[in-house]
């Protein structure tokens, strides 16, 4: 498993893609999402396909934890231009356990 100092830092955004324009595909998508370039420069940690319920999944990132706003320009602005449709969820700030941080 792979950890970065971004894991823990910053706010976190997750992004359960439920559906696509009709125009394009969840890899499209998904492919798009990963050209935003990832942490430090880019805002996706994880982009990916799935099944199921949700056609795509992604995982962003913001580097200031109080840069909400820029969280929402993210969305209503590459995220949508790029085809995401979809439900969304933050997270909080995360706990240190034995000097180790974790999620909420």
């Amino acid at each position: 498993m792979r950890n970065t100092e971004f894991d823990y830092t910053g706010l976190h955004a997750f992004v359960f893609i439920d559906h696509v324009p009709e125009n394009t595909t969840p890899r499209k998508v998904v492919n798009a999402l990963r050209k935003l370039g990832s942490p430090p420069d880019g805002p996706v940690i994880s982009a990916l396909e799935t099944f199921g319920a949700y056609v795509a999944f992604a995982h962003l990132w913001r580097e200031d934890a109080n840069d909400l706003a820029g969280l929402l320009d993210l969305i209503s602005g590459d995220l949508r231009d790029e085809g995401v449709r979809c439900s969304y969820s933050a997270e909080g700030k995360t706990s240190v356990v034995a000097m180790v941080p974790k999620g909420p």
